[in-house]
């Protein structure tokens, strides 16, 4: 296999430049609101009916899909995959419940933490946010699949290319987001990290509220992996589904117990929903790659 050292400039051949892609509903403010005020309307009772009014959901290049293992393409690179900034303290952290998700957001004193090299190439993608997905029992709840395998939770971290001013702009550029996902499976060891989310969780089951957190390195979700992961082009998960994402999913699943995903479950999502896992979407003739370091 040859040592591809930028992702980019290979699987990009196989999709459309530019996508022409509508606005999508955001929080990204620095405000320490206890209420959000307006929350995107879409219901995961029915995600066959988010492309009735918003074209982008029936795309090509749609996310998630289920990874299969033997189809997988390797790229070898002496380029790893470089996380900055993880392991810093931030200034601010708080928990909100926008009606779909659990969302982690932060704030830092300087700059905010970045990815770089590996399947991002020469890019600089800075982290936004971090949110959760997950169902009503454990057979399900992952928005990716592994060989039809679902995992009861995922975790995704969102970055925009600093080459844009803002996420918003970012997610209306073919190259303009990168999520980095990671599975978590059930274990009897407490996971630390969701530890520290508890008495959160506990304060935003209502859809709409938000709760400041003490602040703590999101090192502490055990994030940085420099090889082995997989990589492919898709979309976002939720409407409008602009198809300008490099997702990026960690190969080892994270650790947490029964406690803690039923702490999941007691959240109240828009809709009356019970679960926030998009189904699998089609490939479409499009690449899953598999990264590992040539030494």
């Amino acid at each position: 296999m040859s040592k591809l050292l930028n992702f980019y400039s290979i699987i990009f051949l196989h999709f459309a430049p530019r996508l022409r892609g509508a606005a999508i509903h955001s929080e990204q403010s620095g405000n320490h609101k206890t209420h959000i005020d307006k929350l995107p309307m879409y219901s995961y009772k029915n995600p066959e009916e988010w492309k009735v009014y918003n074209s982008n959901c029936n795309g090509q290049r749609q996310s998630p899909v289920n990874i299969l293992s033997a189809n997988m393409a390797l790229i070898e690179t002496a380029n790893p995959l470089t996380w900055k900034g993880y392991r810093e303290q931030p200034l601010n952290m708080s928990l909100e419940n926008n009606g779909h998700a659990v969302e982690i957001k932060v704030q830092w004193e300087h700059n905010p933490p970045y990815i770089t090299g590996g399947a991002a190439g020469d890019s600089v993608y800075v982290f936004d946010s971090m949110h959760f997905h997950w169902a009503h029992h454990d057979e399900v709840g992952s928005e990716h699949t592994v060989n039809n395998y679902s995992f009861p939770i995922e975790m995704h971290l969102v970055h925009h290319n600093n080459r844009y001013q803002s996420f918003e702009e970012a997610r209306e550029n073919f190259d303009g987001l990168l999520v980095v996902a990671f599975f978590y499976e059930l274990n009897e060891e407490s996971n630390y990290a969701l530890d520290s989310l508890r008495e959160g969780l506990k304060a935003i089951t209502e859809t709409g509220s938000h709760v400041n957190i003490k602040p703590f390195p999101l090192e502490r979700f055990h994030l940085e992996f420099h090889d082995k992961y997989t990589a492919y082009l898709g979309s976002l998960t939720t409407p409008p589904c602009q198809e300008s994402v490099l997702w990026i999913l960690a190969s080892e699943p994270l650790s947490l117990t029964r406690k803690q995903i039923e702490l999941f479950r007691t959240i109240h999502l828009s809709n009356k929903d019970d679960h926030n896992n998009r189904p699998t979407q089609p490939l479409n003739n499009r690449r899953i790659f598999y990264f590992s370091d040539t030494e």
